[in-house]
């Protein structure tokens, strides 16, 4: 947006009738080492249909790496995940 050109768009598509998202979840993770081409997108989801308590819960994180770049940014993109990691109390899973 703005002036500055637009090299493209980060987004989470999905099925709104069968999934909800969170919107205060919604959020670029700083990438601290500059690792990621762009900053990651994070977001919680629920299916739609059980009880919020019952329903299934997870992160998702969207990333763009290069080739060239892989293993630093797979280091990276762990550090980025740890707070979303796999909790019992929670059932919210990393992507």
């Amino acid at each position: 947006m703005g002036r500055e050109p637009t090299r493209q768009y980060n987004a989470f598509v999905f099925d709104n009738d069968t999934i909800e998202i969170d919107r205060r979840t919604v959020a670029w993770v700083d990438s601290r080492d500059g690792q990621f081409a762009d900053p990651p997108l994070v977001a919680a989801f629920r299916c739609r249909g059980p009880a919020p308590s019952e329903a299934f819960t997870y992160t998702a994180i969207n990333v763009q790496i290069s080739r060239s770049g892989l293993p630093r940014s797979w280091r990276s993109w762990r550090k980025c995940s740890a707070p979303f990691a796999t909790t019992a109390a929670t059932k919210t899973t990393s992507c």
